[in-house]
């Protein structure tokens, strides 16, 4: 029978702690690169509640919601959404917390602090009153409303010439349930909006009706991020890019067919 010698015992507890080394390292650097990679690939982008276009308790967040996230996987990037206020959605994207925000209107002053994507997806921005009110606008004592963090500059000619209040509470859907009630006059708010609210909150016997009086030709919603945001420009282009690509396989058009605005009755105010 064969007794090993100290030198073979030694050898081999050399070879065992080597092996068990490689396979503590492989694992260790398995972890770290995965976590990376996680980290490189995963987004966390803000967004807010602005049904139809987007909602968290929408279908995969909504038509902006899927197009944002298709157009940045289409790119091998992961989506992750911050439901929040738009006012905070906002100002924690301009100090660069988040990977970006959407949907948002071109400003100038907006421009001046964030770089803007192709466009998202088109709009109509109308004014809504009850259809049981001759002449909504003018006159002491007459109200608006848009909701807090919207951008009011291509209003500010109508507000004044017609010497209108501004209501501004934290949500749209505010908006919808005091005009109702009569507590406002008017409301400046997207077609789609409009018409999904008023059909959720009070159906066909609502009032209320868009005004035909066009105060901004269509507009158009972007995908942003804030100029101090280290990756701004990559991030931009990396969705132009996704974007490019979704509308050229067919994608975009799936997604935005699902969109369907009905028209309603209209009235010169």
């Amino acid at each position: 029978m064969h007794f090993p010698c100290a030198a073979e015992k030694l050898a081999e507890r050399f070879f065992v702690a080597k092996a068990a080394l490689r396979v503590m390292l492989s694992i260790a650097f398995g972890f770290l690169i995965g976590m990376g990679s996680s980290s490189a690939q995963t987004l966390t982008i803000a967004t807010g509640e602005y049904e139809p276009f987007v909602s968290e308790k929408l279908p995969q967040g909504g038509v902006t919601a899927q197009i944002v996230t298709a157009a940045f996987k289409s790119q091998g990037a992961e989506i992750a959404f911050d439901y929040v206020p738009w006012k905070r959605g906002f100002e924690d994207s301009r100090s660069g917390r988040y990977a970006g925000t959407f949907p948002y209107l071109k400003t100038a002053e907006r421009e001046a602090e964030f770089l803007y994507s192709e466009a998202i997806i088109a709009d109509r921005l109308r004014l809504f009153a009850r259809s049981d009110k001759a002449d909504a606008r003018g006159g002491s004592g007459k109200s608006i409303c848009i909701p807090i963090g919207y951008d009011q500059t291509m209003l500010q000619g109508f507000i004044s010439k017609n010497n209108l209040t501004v209501e501004s509470p934290v949500e749209m859907i505010n908006c919808f349930k005091m005009l109702e009630s009569g507590r406002v006059n008017l409301i400046w708010s997207s077609e789609a909006v409009a018409s999904n609210l008023i059909d959720s909150l009070f159906g066909k016997k609502s009032q209320i009706i868009a005004l035909d009086e066009a105060l901004a030709p269509a507009t158009e919603y972007f995908f942003i991020v804030a100029k101090k945001h280290p990756d701004a420009a990559a991030l931009i282009a990396r969705f132009n890019a996704g974007l490019k690509q979704i509308k050229s396989n067919g994608s975009y058009a799936k997604i935005t067919g699902a969109l369907v605005v009905p028209e309603r009755g209209k009235k010169r105010p």
